[in-house]
């Protein structure tokens, strides 16, 4: 029988965007439905749609609801590159608590508060993006790549 892995990564990798973390304390929760034509991508910011039954990654103050949590249930297709995504109508989780992988698009520091772009880049910078709720950064990045947030 032929084998079906014959070479392995010296380490594997520390996160995978959009999935919880650890089994510290977390809560997840799924609310609405995506509006999103394009849906939307695991481990990203979702806020509050067209009302309180949908969601859309379109960043709006006050209106933040949760990241997105990574499910493998979910299409593996994506409506940009290779990204695992949630497709329109459906009801995707979102973590409110605990701590998650995201994308990070500039250095940051831990503890630093946890914002969102209007592109949907994580960042620590306040001005002209929108905060995700309580979040903070939970590890500290030197350039931009995958980092977490926590809020506890």
């Amino acid at each position: 029988m032929p084998a079906v892995q014959s070479t392995y990564p010296a380490q594997m990798r520390p996160y995978v965007v959009g999935m919880v973390q650890n089994q510290e304390t977390a809560n997840t929760t799924s609310l609405a439905a995506v509006e999103d034509a394009a849906g939307i991508p695991f481990g990203v910011a979702a806020f509050r749609g067209t009302n309180d039954k949908r969601l859309t990654a379109t960043p709006a103050a006050g209106k933040f609801r949760g990241i997105t949590v990574r499910d493998i249930t979910q299409q593996a297709l994506a409506p940009t590159g290779n990204q695992d995504f949630y497709p329109q109508y459906s009801t995707p989780s979102l973590l409110t608590m605990g701590r998650i992988p995201v994308n990070v698009s500039v250095a940051v520091a831990q503890e630093d508060d946890v914002y969102v772009t209007s592109a949907g880049a994580f960042t620590n910078v306040a001005t002209g993006n929108v905060r995700c709720g309580n979040f903070k950064f939970d590890t500290t990045l030197t350039a931009p790549g995958i980092g977490l947030i926590a809020r506890r």
